[in-house]
């Protein structure tokens, strides 16, 4: 009989406390091939992760999550920063911290991530020694050259503004002063990185879901977004399953699918969805297949 246990942890990643949520079978032995997860832009781990984690458990595995620092319930300031250096930190310092765990075998060590997560476990897996596999989903890969960039546009005067916002909040906290936030998600008319009718109902349930997640952020972080490169990938012997969103607007699903055929081990699957299905309605589809690749490198 299936028993997944939930145990609240912490762990330190360059000075600072992160919290952490470990999911595992307590009826398995060990040791236990494991999954660090990192999740997406501005995402807690108490909102999505928990319902892949436990899936991911009840198939064998020990899983944790986490929330990077500056969100959720870890700590550090100013709040609702995003700095891809420091998230890329927190992540090598998840998977140090669980292979210290007397029930995880560390050799079958997996990382999972989503969105902005998916960019940032392709880059760290290079610099984790003895990973079993890589899983990136919807993956930000690269936010800056023409090649890969988001389908979706904007309008010169809202890029003008989202500019001027981004400068701000870049200098308030040059000066040490409080960040100038912007909204992850806008009504029309009002600054925010998402709009539209189709994910006023998405946005919401995240909100009365999540009890940590902030529908705020620095947005300091887009004078300098991640830009993943195929020379920064996984190692030859990693291997690595790329999950893309046919329909995808926030990135370029046709340079996921390069980046993935870029690699020894790399593979894809594509899937008749949005950004957004992967975490609204198709979980279990893309699960059964995520668990799949596992089962057979981990």
């Amino acid at each position: 009989m299936l028993q997944i246990q939930e145990e609240a942890v912490s762990f330190d990643s360059h000075g600072t406390r992160c919290a952490g949520r470990i999911y595992v079978n307590s009826n398995q032995q060990s040791p236990l091939p494991c999954i660090v997860m990192a999740n997406g832009f501005t995402g807690t781990m108490d909102w999505l992760l928990p319902e892949y984690a436990q899936r991911f458990a009840s198939a064998g595995y020990l899983v944790l999550t986490f929330d990077y620092r500056f969100l959720g319930q870890s700590e550090g300031t100013p709040r609702q920063l995003i700095d891809i250096t420091k998230q890329r930190e927190d992540i090598i310092a998840a998977v140090g911290f669980i292979r210290q765990d007397g029930r995880v075998d560390r050799l079958k060590t997996a990382l999972w991530g989503t969105s902005l997560g998916g960019g940032h476990v392709f880059y760290t897996a290079a610099r984790i020694p003895d990973l079993a596999a890589v899983i990136a989903q919807v993956p930000a890969f690269d936010m800056v050259s023409k090649e890969a960039r988001a389908m979706v546009h904007f309008s010169v005067a809202f890029k003008v503004k989202f500019l001027f916002a981004a400068l701000v909040d870049w200098l308030k906290g040059l000066l040490g002063m409080s960040p100038h936030y912007m909204k992850v998600y806008g009504e029309r008319g009002e600054l925010a990185v998402f709009h539209g009718e189709d994910l006023r109902k998405k946005f919401q349930n995240l909100q009365s879901n999540s009890r940590f997640w902030k529908n705020q952020f620095t947005p300091r972080f887009y004078l300098n977004p991640p830009r993943y490169r195929p020379n920064e990938a996984p190692r030859a012997e990693t291997p690595l399953l790329v999950c893309i969103a046919k329909n995808e607007v926030f990135a370029n699903p046709e340079f996921q699918e390069k980046i993935a055929r870029s690699l020894p081990l790399g593979t894809y699957k594509i899937y008749e969805a949005d950004h957004f299905d992967f975490y609204h309605g198709m979980l279990s589809e893309v699960v059964e297949d995520q668990i799949a690749f596992l089962n057979k490198w981990v």
